[in-house]
C-alpha cells in the first residue's frame, strides 16, 4: 500500500469512528461550541517569486465548530470535532470558499503530575469548495501526532507532525502531498495575557501562480491556467520543496469565554529550479466559546 493510500485510509477510518461514536454521545461530556472570526492580510496570496507578480489580499473567515469529549479511561479520551468555515476575500472573490471538516482525536496523558506530557493522534477529513475557482475544489485527508507538556506554571510547549494528502476535483495542480513539523512555545504572562512563538517546517509539493514563461517548465509536475489572478497567470505545482515559517502572537482574554488573538508570521519557501518566494501574514482572530 502506498503512503498516500495509507494516509487516506487512516483518515477515513477516523471519520468512520466519529460516525460510529454517535450512539455514545449520551455518555460524553456536553458539546462545546466555538464561534470565531478572523481577519488576515497576506502580502503574497498567489505565492509568486517576483515582487511585480505578487498579489496581496485581505481575508475574512467566519467559522463555527462543535466538539464532544468522551472519556475512555481516567487518563485518556476521544474528542470528535465538526467545523464549518466560510472565507471572504476583499480583492479576489473567486477565492471565497466554504469548508467542512471532521476530526477525531485520541488523547492520553499516561503519567500523573503537573509537568507530565500528553500525547494525541488525530485523523481528519476536510472538503473545500471555492466560489469561482473550481481548479482549487477538493478534499484533504490528514493524520497528525502531537505531544506537549508544561515546563513551569507559566511556560508550556507542543510538538507536532502532520502528513496530508489533497485530492483536487478538476485539476491535478492542486493535488498536493505535504508533511509539516511544528514547535510551539507558550508563555502565560497573567490570567488575561498569553504570548506564543510557533515555528513550522513543511516539505513536499507547493503551488505558485505566476505568468507563463520558461522558469518553471523544467521542474513543474502539473500546470493549469489560473484566471483568478489575471489572464496571463498559470498555476504550477512543483515538488521537492520546503518552507520555513516563524509566527509570533499574543492572546488576550476579553471576557470569560471570549479571546482576542493578534499574530504575525513570515515564511520562506524554496522549491526545485532555484525558485523561492516569501510571505508575510498578519492576523486578528476573535473567538467566543459557548
Amino acid at each position: 500500500m502506498s503512503p498516500s493510500k495509507a494516509l487516506k485510509l487512516i483518515a477515513t477510518l477516523s471519520a468512520a469512528l466519529m460516525l460510529a461514536s454517535v450512539p455514545i454521545v449520551a455518555t460524553a461530556d456536553a458539546p462545546k461550541v466555538t464561534l470565531r472570526g478572523a481577519l488576515t492580510y497576506d502580502d503574497n496570496i498567489n505565492r509568486a517569486e517576483r515582487s511585480s507578480e505578487q498579489r496581496d489580499d485581505a481575508t475574512l473567515l467566519i467559522g463555527i465548530d462543535a466538539n464532544l469529549r468522551k472519556p475512555v479511561t481516567a487518563r485518556s479520551g476521544l474528542i470528535a470535532k465538526l467545523a464549518l468555515n466560510s472565507e471572504f476575500h476583499s480583492d479576489f472573490g473567486d477565492l471565497d470558499a466554504f469548508e467542512l471538516r471532521a476530526d477525531l482525536t485520541y488523547l492520553v496523558q499516561p503519567f500523573q503530575g503537573f509537568l507530565a506530557p500528553w500525547f494525541a493522534l488525530t485523523g481528519s477529513i476536510a472538503i473545500k469548495e471555492f466560489a469561482a475557482s473550481d481548479i482549487r475544489d477538493g478534499s484533504t485527508a490528514a493524520v497528525e501526532f502531537t505531544t506537549g507538556s508544561r515546563l513551569s506554571d507559566r511556560i508550556s510547549t507542543r510538538l507536532a507532525y502532520r502528513a496530508s494528502d489533497r485530492d483536487a476535483s478538476k485539476s491535478r495542480v492542486f493535488e498536493q502531498r505535504l508533511g509539516e513539523a511544528r514547535a510551539i512555545l507558550d508563555y502565560q504572562f497573567n490570567d488575561q495575557l498569553n504570548f506564543y512563538t510557533k515555528y513550522s517546517y513543511r516539505h513536499g509539493e507547493f503551488v505558485t501562480s505566476a505568468p507563463r514563461g520558461p522558469k518553471f517548465r523544467p521542474v513543474f509536475r502539473a500546470k493549469t491556467a489560473d484566471r483568478t489572478f489575471g489572464r496571463s497567470m498559470v498555476a504550477w505545482r512543483i515538488g521537492d520543496g520546503e518552507s520555513h515559517t516563524l509566527k509570533l502572537g499574543s492572546k488576550f482574554a476579553l471576557a470569560k469565554h471570549t479571546a482576542l488573538d493578534l499574530s504575525a508570521s513570515h515564511s520562506v519557501t524554496d522549491v526545485e529550479g532555484d525558485n523561492q518566494w516569501r510571505v508575510l501574514r498578519i492576523g486578528l482572530n476573535v473567538q467566543h466559546r459557548f
